[in-house]
């Protein structure tokens, strides 16, 4: 039986549960080395933009989805009763579920301890999460219906799906199948027979090894979700995701499957034979990770896990090291990557049909993966990444990869701008163009495009992100030019479900304002202290929708102009509001609504 969790040296194996046995053969025979120069973390793409004649003829009609909905199928596995660890600094945690930007999380449930259900209650209101909970397993005494009586009674307003035991292959006795059926179809049965809780899909038991999906057997009529871990063991975040799906798929008998475990650890030095991936290389492969089983059809990921589960300075401890902040709460590269990625899809609860994008993306050969996706204000984001290689785990060495130029062609042009959430939140380039290139070498990049065709073709800008250091140049000649000042005047917020939409004014000239490259900060303060700074790239914005705002505090906003080319204007403040607490009536109808992924992702805070 294993140990209530105010302990958590006394469980390190229960905290992931994941070693895949049969890994090194795998990358053995999956290494492939290419000899080029490696792309680094901080290296910025360049572009090229062109006008080329106006051609409908031959750019292929692709419909986007939408870009929140990338967002939506993203998840994140955390330890909130782990007392002892760096999970218990409940406040850490919230504040790093907030600021990555991360919508569901995956936790355990341990009965009878009410602590961990003030962690979790807590967590779900001032993060504005959901939770996938982990319902026990057969060796802690407690009957299926006990933990559903607890969600019930404790929990209801926190969760949002229910999952069987967790890897019982892995952790369970050597008659593990029976005791899993058993326990599972006793867990769907009291979910389902509950009147507050049938609403909650009941996810399959995900096992830690491939074979014993089949081993287990079909779990239809006790599954509404199927389920699997997928770690690539320090290899290409692709490898296996189809052949995972299709298994788990054919196990549970049902449309929707979500990966509950998948990731990288940093132990560098372990010995195990999980193999690991230093953290730049995970921070390149994580993006991917998510954009691959977009593409592929899982309908949610969850990477494991938040926090390193202890300070390990040598680096051998594998159970110590899969977090995306280390042990002091400070980030790690992939964190960042992964922030920045969220953010920059992060779009309007409201539901809007998205439309159809022609165009053609062309180089890498079959290298190249993408991903339309489409804002409710019609702009687009295509996700593009090249299926490559940069770590060869069971030698633990780099392989480089040769920078591949990668054109999207466009029957007329449009604005553009360039991401790589590896290296910025801010775009490295803009422009307008019909023929954009884009240098590609081992990380996702992502290029927003206007909902709107334009004329004619302006060159792209600088890039706005540190590039590498060069040697000193003389001294530009003075620039007499008049900068352009912009005020900001008559900031406005009204308050919404657990967050607010900001509006301002401004006074100055709308021509000046594009001109000057500015860039707007949106400060929140609950009180009097700063917990957040919302940047928006567009010169003509002027609302922000801010959300994640806990319905128990009174939140105020301060608005600033950030000019490329004058002085940043001074903080223009609104009132204090509260955020509104509930579901709107349309969302509490779609909660019920299980057969519709894209339903559900609707309204995605409120549904399951």
């Amino acid at each position: 039986m294993l140990t209530p969790p105010r302990t958590f040296s006394a469980d390190p194996a229960r905290r992931r549960g994941f070693v895949r046995s049969a890994v090194a053969s795998a990358i053995v025979a999956s290494l492939v080395v290419i000899s080029a120069p490696a792309q680094t973390a901080s290296a910025a793409p360049a572009a090229a933009a062109s006008a080329a004649p106006a051609n409908a003829a031959g750019y292929p009609a692709v419909t986007a989805r939408r870009s929140e909905s990338v967002v939506d199928a993203y998840g994140i596995g955390i330890h909130s009763s782990y007392w002892s660890s760096p999970y218990g600094d409940t406040a850490r945690v919230i504040e790093a579920l907030r600021d990555l930007g991360v919508e569901h999380v995956r936790d355990d449930l341990w009965n009878n301890t009410p602590e961990s259900y003030v962690a979790i209650n807590r967590i779900a209101r001032e993060a504005d999460v959901k939770f996938d909970l982990i319902m026990g397993n057969p060796s802690r005494n407690q009957a299926p219906a006990d933990y559903v009586a607890t969600v019930e009674k404790k929990l209801l307003g926190s969760v949002e799906a229910i999952e069987g035991p967790n890897e019982w292959d892995n952790f369970g006795p050597s008659n593990w199948v029976e005791g899993l059926r058993t326990f599972q179809s006793q867990l769907y049965k009291a979910a389902k027979a509950n009147p507050a809780t049938r609403h909650l899909p009941v996810l399959a038991p995900a096992m830690a090894f491939r074979e014993n999906i089949d081993k287990l057997g079909r779990q239809t009529g006790v599954a509404d979700i199927a389920n699997s871990h997928l770690y690539p063991g320090g290899r290409n975040p692709s490898v296996e995701i189809g052949d995972y799906l299709a298994a788990s798929k054919n196990q549970a008998g049902t449309a929707l499957s979500y990966v509950t475990e998948a990731g990288y650890h940093n132990a560098v030095n372990t010995t195990g034979g999980h193999f690991p991936a230093p953290e730049n290389v995970s921070a390149t492969y994580l993006p991917r990770m998510l954009a691959e089983h977009v593409l592929a059809g899982t309908d949610r990921l969850y990477t494991y896990e938040l926090i390193d589960g202890g300070s390990d300075p040598k680096s051998v401890d594998q159970e110590a090291n899969f977090g995306m902040l280390r042990a002091d709460y400070s980030p790690k590269p992939q964190y960042n990557a992964m922030r920045n990625m969220l953010a920059l899809l992060d779009d309007t609860e409201e539901a809007f049909t998205p439309g159809s994008l022609s165009y053609r993306a062309s180089g890498a050969g079959n290298e190249l993966r993408q991903l339309l996706t489409q804002r409710s204000d019609g702009t687009f984001v295509l996700l593009l990444w090249r299926d490559v290689s940069i770590w060869a785990p069971y030698q633990r060495t780099r392989m480089s990869v040769d920078t591949e130029n990668v054109t999207v062609s466009l029957p007329q042009a449009r604005n553009f701008k360039i991401n790589q959430p590896n290296s910025s939140a801010a775009p490295t380039h803009v422009g307008t163009g019909s023929e954009i290139t884009i240098p590609m070498g081992s990380q996702l990049v992502a290029l927003t495009l206007s909902a709107e065709e334009v004329e004619g073709t302006e060159p792209p800008t600088v890039p706005t992100v540190p590039t590498e250091p060069t040697e000193p140049t003389a001294p530009a000649e003075p620039d007499t030019t008049a900068p352009v000042t912009v005020a900001v005047e008559a900031v406005q917020a009204a308050p919404r479900r657990h967050g607010a939409k900001v509006k301002w004014k401004i006074d100055g000239k709308r021509k000046d304002v594009k001109a000057s490259h500015t860039t707007w900060k949106v400060r929140v303060f609950r009180g009097k202290q700063r917990v957040r700074t919302l940047t928006r790239q567009e010169a003509n914005t002027r609302s922000v929708k801010v959300k994640k705002l806990s319905p128990r505090f009174n939140y105020r906003f301060a608005v600033v102009a950030d000019v490329e080319t004058g002085p940043s204007s001074k903080p223009a403040t609104s009132r204090y509001v509260k955020p509104r607490r509930g579901q709107s009536p349309s969302a509490k109808a779609r909660s019920h609504n299980h057969t519709s992924a894209k339903a559900r992702r609707n309204h995605k805070r409120n549904h399951l």
